[in-house]
């Protein structure tokens, strides 16, 4: 149950921007955080976000929308048809809309406002001239251009940056998910530009009612289940993950080997043919989109939970396989140093090399147990139930 706290007095509610519809779309960490939030906060807070193309809503203007069994305030930024590759990059369209958007957005907006996304941000600082005071979180602390569905994305990656950082010098709160040593980096990056209050931390968490300790049954001669959770896309490493696997196969274990990939992504016809390519279908399955308590299962059902991802905020993902006692093996992302001890509940490897990363996974097999209490312990700080105090601090810090 969402806890009880309310807004200060001071506070009447506050807006929460993000380019998500706060139920599915897209998947990511991300999205599970602005689900808490808007669990958490019910009426008291308003959401701008996008709407699905079938369900036929109002766009640019306040509306009434149920979400999870509460009414809330809700602005559509456009209506959005999913697909694995669109024509115009979300990024863009996004970009766009609240351009188009933004001046009204503020305007009618209730209570302080905390955008979400990189391009939003931006948008909103360029459609009111600079004149919009919103607070700002970054989930994780790359410029997701460095990395792009779109090839041309990475031309304007520094630009797109710079301008994200001009957008923020002024903003009342810049928070952070991501570890200490991230953050640094990222103040170094910003320079002159770094807010007066600099950036502040802001770890996501868990839903702790939702991921737990539970023992799956068990048969016989049952494979090794090794599991990755989280959208099907390039930063998130699969290519490395399914070349580990075909040399951890040719490797001794004890049990068979299997690679399960929960969810689903723009990437999955690239992994599909990877797969196919190194000949180890029989090992590897993806099960496409999987509501919470599916995912869930998954994770209680498995031995390993892995993560190949070339960077990360605080990830939820991560935070969500340490709960239900499960061990990890995952690259150098941020949070590794503070969740994953080597050799007790988990593996860190430092290269992106497969040989290593499936010289792990053998070592995980062999050397660590399929459930440990380490793991719960290291996720147990990061439960959601203190995330409402948090956040409605902050807002009212930025409402004064």
């Amino acid at each position: 149950m969402p806890a009880q706290t309310s807004l200060p007095p001071s506070v009447a509610s506050f807006t929460y921007v993000d380019a998500c519809d706060y139920v599915a779309v897209p998947m990511s960490g991300q999205l599970t955080f602005a689900r808490q939030v808007a669990d958490e906060f019910g009426a008291d807070v308003d959401l701008v976000g996008i709407s699905l193309a079938d369900e036929g809503s109002a766009t640019g203007r306040w509306t009434t929308r149920q979400i999870g069994g509460t009414q809330f305030r809700y602005f559509s930024l456009y209506r959005h048809a999913p697909v694995l590759r669109p024509k115009i990059p979300l990024r863009v369209r996004n970009f766009i809309a609240a351009l188009w958007l933004g001046r009204r957005l503020v305007a009618s907006a209730r209570g302080p406002l905390l955008v979400n996304s990189p391009e939003l941000a931006i948008a909103l600082f360029v459609a009111t001239m600079g004149r919009a005071r919103f607070a700002y979180m970054f989930h994780g602390t790359e410029n997701p251009l460095e990395m792009p569905r779109y090839r041309w994305g990475k031309i304007v990656a520094r630009p797109f940056e710079r301008l994200l950082f001009r957008a923020l010098r002024d903003s009342p709160a810049v928070l952070a998910s991501a570890d200490d040593s991230s953050i640094a980096r990222l103040e170094r990056k910003m320079g002159a530009l770094v807010p007066q209050g600099g950036v502040r931390t802001f770890r996501e968490v868990y839903d702790d009612s939702l991921f737990y300790p539970e023992a799956a049954p068990r048969t016989e001669g049952e494979r090794y289940r090794i599991l990755c959770v989280g959208r099907i896309s390039q930063r998130k490493g699969w290519r490395l993950l399914v070349e580990a696997m075909a040399l951890a196969l040719k490797q001794p274990f004890k049990r068979p080997l299997e690679l399960v990939f929960v969810g689903d992504g723009e990437d999955r016809p690239m992994l599909e043919a990877a797969i196919a390519e190194l000949g180890i279908g029989d090992h590897v399955s993806i099960t496409g989109m999987m509501s919470r308590e599916q995912v869930r299962q998954h994770i209680w059902g498995a031995d390993l939970v892995v993560f190949g991802s070339y960077y990360e905020g605080w990830s939820i993902a991560m935070l969500e396989a340490l709960a239900c006692g499960k061990p990890v093996v995952s690259t150098a992302v941020s949070g590794t140093e503070t969740l994953v001890d080597e050799g007790v509940n988990g593996f860190v490897s430092a290269s992106r090399d497969p040989r290593d990363f499936a010289l792990l996974l053998s070592r995980a097999s062999l050397e660590l147990p399929s459930f440990t209490l380490h793991s719960v312990a290291k996720a147990a700080p990061y439960r959601r139930s203190k995330l409402k105090e948090r956040l409605a601090e902050i807002i009212a810090g930025i409402a004064k």
